[in-house]
């Protein structure tokens, strides 16, 4: 009797020191359980010896599944949350003047109504995150509101009396918009204007982020549409140029990786591709994949540009649109018109 009880004290403490060996390990393989139920199995017990054996192997069941749940359950590492919502699936367009709205990327469908903001023509839109960046017009100025993710809409900056805004950015440096002939970005702590040489009006601007702005550029009496690219770096208040071009950019925004120009390919009307540079010395640093958009029956200020944080562009052009995703550039389906495309559309996460 004690030598049958012994053999089963032994045998128990070696499915304990088993068990402890395999649940040691950090990641335990598949057929940890299996096999140390089929070890167990090859023992002979006797009669009284197996309450106990079971006993020891219900343990190690529930304390190995617990330790897998707990595996699962626990993460890795608490300082790193997992990515929720990162990528935009819609787009903002304006439906009429003064109404904005969401749309599905791959349907073109209305997915809701997302604020309305006083105006008789179709407001310049930008958007940071989940805010949404708009022009209301008052009854003897305009101003730059920002809407909520509920709806809530707050008045930013309101331009002088008697001036109207006709362009408008956001980034994480700020918001940005085109008055008169100035640029304004306005940041947490204060606003900076920006002044624009004289000759050349504003195709489009960039707002980075850490208060860079980019503008582009366009000379007054040019006959070839020529456009230059300027840049003022945070804090500054004069545009230095960087990137000049005959035949292009026709667009600009802001990126992770630098600022992203539409530009015509070898300039042919209709061909385009997306490169990026440096807003401060100009260089190139990536080259789209060329895509055709056809004639833009809109010229240089119905163009758009947007971008998201996976490096996706939303191109506006000639009343369609297209989503560029690296080498692989698809049309975005559109269920409105009119109004609809009289403003660039911007790309909504």
């Amino acid at each position: 009797m004690n030598h049958g009880e012994n053999r089963a004290e032994t045998d128990a403490e070696m499915v304990r020191e088993e068990l402890h060996r395999y649940v040691e390990d950090v990641r335990p393989a598949s057929d940890t359980l299996p096999r140390l139920l089929a070890a167990t199995r090859r023992r002979r017990f006797s009669r009284r010896a197996r309450r106990p054996l079971g006993a020891a192997v219900a343990v190690a069941v529930v304390a190995t599944g617990a330790f897998l749940v707990a595996l699962v359950v626990v993460p890795a590492d608490r300082s790193v949350p997992a990515p929720v919502g990162v990528a935009p699936n819609s787009y903002l367009a304006q439906p009429r003047p003064g109404v904005i709205a969401a749309y599905d990327l791959a349907s073109g469908e209305r997915i809701r109504e997302v604020s309305r903001v006083p105006g008789r023509s179709p407001s310049p839109l930008a958007v940071h995150g989940k805010r949404v960046y708009a022009v209301a017009a008052e009854r003897d100025r305009s101003a730059v509101v920002e809407i909520m993710p509920d709806g809530e809409r707050r008045t930013i900056e309101r331009a002088p009396a008697g001036q109207r805004i006709t362009g408008l950015a956001a980034g994480a440096g700020g918001v940005g918009y085109l008055v008169d002939h100035e640029v304004v970005v306005v940041g947490e702590r204060h606003s900076r204007g920006i002044t624009v040489p004289r000759g050349v009006e504003v195709v489009d601007l960039a707002v980075g982020p850490r208060g860079g702005v980019a503008v582009l550029t366009r000379s007054r009496d040019s006959a070839l549409r020529a456009t230059s690219v300027r840049f003022a770096a945070a804090g500054a208040t004069t545009l230095t140029p960087v990137l000049r071009s005959e035949c292009g950019p026709l667009a600009i925004t802001w990126t992770e990786t630098g600022v992203a120009a539409l530009n015509s390919v070898d300039c042919r009307p209709g061909t385009m591709r997306i490169a990026t540079f440096d807003p401060r010395s100009g260089e190139r640093v990536a080259a789209g994949t060329p895509f055709e958009v056809g004639p833009s029956d809109g010229g240089v200020g119905r163009i758009g540009l947007s971008a998201d944080l996976l490096g996706r562009y939303l191109v506006s052009a000639g009343g369609r649109r297209w989503l560029v995703d690296g080498s692989h550039i698809s049309g975005v389906p559109s269920k409105c018109a009119g109004d609809c495309v009289a403003a660039p559309a911007v790309l909504w996460g």
